[in-house]
């Protein structure tokens, strides 16, 4: 529950405020004329009685229009920090993409996925603090967007750390076997991109496919559902072939 006053209640005891004075300044107006001409301190002060009834109300209207005017900064301020909040958290979801959707990419750098590497565990918790508290519109609720920078700031720190680590580590901490299998997948999958023939492109991706479902399945490798999807899509295009190849 808000304290300060809203727009519409300073309005109206600025509206009230008016009423008064000019009430006020009116019975001041009688009272000088039915004073006598020798009451000379009695005319000083209804005069400043007066005086103090006009300038209270311009006062009120002034103090409303300075709060007014903080009021909108404040909500101009959040609305601009939550945007940019935004944009960094969309910067991060970009740079991720393409580990899981560019299966080059992801095996290149496989323990970007594996969330039993400290790095990818922490970028994955930060990842989901962020995506549950981001918003499509702007909330207007200052303790949410102080808390979405908060775990934007967090989620940038995570990335980082998980992708310089997924770098450094490359495929070198995998066992010698299962890191010769990744490699072979990788050099069939490129294969498969210069293969003059469909039954050849296919044969290529089928073979890769395999092994990579086969380290999949033994937990050597977390494979993103999405880069899967883009190996069987390319394995359904070389099975339908495209309109016109005449090895389709």
């Amino acid at each position: 529950m808000s304290l300060s006053p809203s727009p519409e209640s300073s309005g109206r005891s600025a509206s009230g405020m008016v009423i008064a004075a000019v009430a006020m300044v009116l019975v001041g107006l009688l009272a000088w004329r039915f004073i006598g001409p020798a009451s000379a301190y009695a005319r000083i002060g209804i005069g400043l009685w007066c005086a103090a009834w006009i300038a209270a109300p311009l006062w009120v209207m002034a103090r409303g229009e300075e709060r007014a005017g903080t009021t909108y900064d404040a909500v101009s301020t959040r609305e601009r920090l939550w945007r940019r909040a935004t944009e960094r958290h969309d910067v991060v979801l970009a740079a991720y993409a393409p580990y899981e959707t560019d299966p080059f990419v992801m095996l290149q750098y496989p323990a970007i996925s594996d969330v039993t590497q400290e790095p990818t565990a922490a970028f994955f918790e930060a990842l989901g603090e962020a995506q549950a508290l981001r918003t499509e519109t702007y909330p207007d609720d200052p303790r949410l967007i102080e808390d979405y920078q908060i775990r934007v700031g967090r989620l940038e720190r995570a990335w980082e750390s998980a992708r310089r680590s997924a770098h450094r580590l490359g495929r070198s901490y995998l066992d010698e076997e299962d890191a010769a299998a990744l490699d072979q997948a990788i050099k069939l999958l490129r294969h498969a991109q210069g293969a003059t023939s469909t039954a050849e492109r296919s044969a290529y991706v089928d073979r890769a496919q395999g092994l990579l479902k086969d380290l999949a399945s033994r937990g050597v490798i977390v494979l993103p559902p999405r880069v899967m999807g883009t190996i069987e899509a390319s394995v359904r295009k070389q099975i339908e072939g495209p309109r016109g190849d005449p090895d389709a």
